[in-house]
Order: structure tokens, then C-alpha cells, then sequence
């Protein structure tokens, strides 16, 4: 195991991680501290002509993602869907889900336990993807542990060239949401794209190599012996 490039490629990301999860919980934080005492609602229903009951569920509505989520999606998938964060319903075993998250409830300490396990999650994984790379002698971009990490580092310089500033003027003109991460930039979330596609070369790439050990060993077994 090359345990300095996995906890190089760690603190890669890590540290885009940090500053994305931060952005994406600010602009939520009113939106949760206004509700922080409120109770788990149930779903609404309608009853039709014919007697049947239809449930809805904000689950199924077309959300809008903000550019630090969009890229966290792309770039750290595997801990988000193994964290729960900011799903809308999450898996019960994920650290939001054991916290208490679900489509009608959110909370400030489910949303501090979901980006911690987040973040953990990410330091990880990481250090297992950077420390056994699946192509080793090869370039930056024929390895895909690398070229998830080149692909993040491109989103994250986009992101913050273009979003520095305007958070700035944000904060400067005392705008009531300066968090909210407009639509202009969703640029930066395009190298991010390529990354999240690049998970699935990995996932396959382990699935191949696993196949291949599996059947080295099967042919290196010994003989049976006849009686």
C-alpha cells in the first residue's frame, strides 16, 4: 500500500470538500433553523372521486442542485450515498439516517452528524482508492483515482475563481442570501461531470481485477488427488 498518495490524494480532497460542504450547509442554515423544533410531518394525501388515496412525497419533485452540491454528487459520490448527506431520504444504516433524517425532518445536529460522516467518509476512501492504485505505472490520466482527483481540482479552481468574487460583492452589498450559489456558475461543475464517470470506470476496473485474481487462484489450486 502507497499510504503517502493515499493520504496525499485525502487531503486533496478534503480540503475542496470542506469549504463546499460549508457553502452548501450555509445556504440551508436558515431554512433549517427556522424549523429546528418543528416536528416530523406526515405525508400529505388527497382523496380521489373512486375512494383511493394518493401520498406524495417531496422525494419525488424535481430539486434544483446548487453548484457545491452538484459537485460533491459528482466527485465523492460513494460518500454521499454512504453518508446520507443531503439526501432527501436517506438509507437507515447512513449516519443521517441513523441521526434521524427523513423527508419531512431535518435538524441542525442531523446536518452536523451527515457532513462529519461526510467528511470521515471522504478521508476513507480516499486514502484506500490513492493507496492501492488499480493501474499503477501509468499516467495521471489513464488511472482513475488520479483522474477523479485532476477532475476535482479543476471544479474546485473554477468555483472558486468565479465564486470568490461574488461572494464577495454578496457580503459587501449585505445581500439577505449571500450563500446562494447562482446559476452562472455552473460552469465549474463540469469538470466534476467527467469525475463522477470516472467512478464507474473505477467500480468496474476493481470489479475486473477482482475477477481476475479470483480466477489466478482458482487455476493455481492444487490437483486433487485420486484414490
Amino acid at each position: 500500500m502507497n499510504w503517502r498518495r493515499g493520504f496525499l490524494f485525502a487531503g486533496i480532497h478534503l480540503a475542496i470538500a470542506v469549504p463546499l460542504i460549508l457553502w452548501e450547509e450555509s445556504a440551508n442554515w436558515e431554512w433549517i433553523r427556522q424549523r429546528e423544533n418543528d416536528r416530523p410531518m406526515p405525508v400529505s394525501t388527497v382523496t380521489v372521486d373512486d375512494g383511493q388515496t394518493v401520498s406524495f412525497s417531496p422525494c419525488g419533485l424535481w430539486e434544483r442542485l446548487s453548484v457545491p452540491r452538484e459537485i460533491l454528487n459528482s466527485a465523492e459520490g460513494p460518500a454521499v450515498v454512504l453518508s446520507g448527506w443531503r439526501m432527501c431520504a436517506p438509507y437507515i444504516w447512513t449516519p443521517a439516517g441513523l441521526a434521524g433524517a427523513s423527508s419531512f425532518h431535518h435538524s441542525r445536529a442531523i446536518e452536523k452528524a451527515a457532513s462529519a460522516s461526510l467528511c470521515g467518509l471522504i478521508v476513507v476512501i480516499w486514502v484506500l482508492v490513492g493507496g492501492f492504485p488499480l493501474k499503477r505505472r501509468s499516467k495521471w490520466y489513464d488511472e482513475p483515482g488520479s483522474f477523479i482527483t485532476m477532475c476535482t481540482v479543476a471544479s474546485g479552481a473554477l468555483l472558486i475563481a468565479g465564486g470568490m468574487p461574488w461572494l464577495a460583492v454578496q457580503w459587501w452589498t449585505k445581500a439577505p442570501h449571500p450563500w446562494n450559489a447562482p446559476g452562472g456558475l455552473m460552469f465549474a461543475a463540469f469538470p466534476s461531470f467527467f469525475a463522477g464517470c470516472a467512478w464507474f470506470w473505477w467500480f468496474g476496473l476493481l470489479v475486473w481485477k477482482l475477477l481476475r485474481a479470483g480466477w489466478v487462484l482458482w487455476m493455481r489450486r492444487p490437483a486433487s488427488r485420486v484414490a
